[in-house]
């Protein structure tokens, strides 16, 4: 039996609300729409499953273990303020 393999990239950021986050899509992403829970190249119509996310409290420790202390402290403090969070 085959597994498919998934590649999920999160994106946190400092959106007031979904509205906000699709506007800056539109207006800064060079032929992205955000449609309902999809992510739509302009051009091609071809789109991408995108959940959005409220703030999610332990965010800034996950990466923190995941990071394994690699010197990415002033990022990751950074993480403990978003709002959203984009999952692709």
């Amino acid at each position: 039996m085959e597994i498919e393999t998934q590649v999920i990239i999160g994106i946190p950021g400092r959106w007031p609300n979904r509205d906000s986050l699709v506007m800056d899509v539109a207006n800064k992403s060079n032929g992205l729409l955000l449609v309902g829970t999809a992510l739509v190249e302009i051009a091609t119509n071809e789109g991408s499953l995108l959940e959005v996310h409220e703030h999610y409290p332990d965010l800034a420790k996950s990466f923190e273990i995941a990071g394994r202390n690699r010197g990415w402290l002033q990022q990751i403090s950074r993480l403990s303020v978003h709002t959203l969070s984009r999952f692709i």
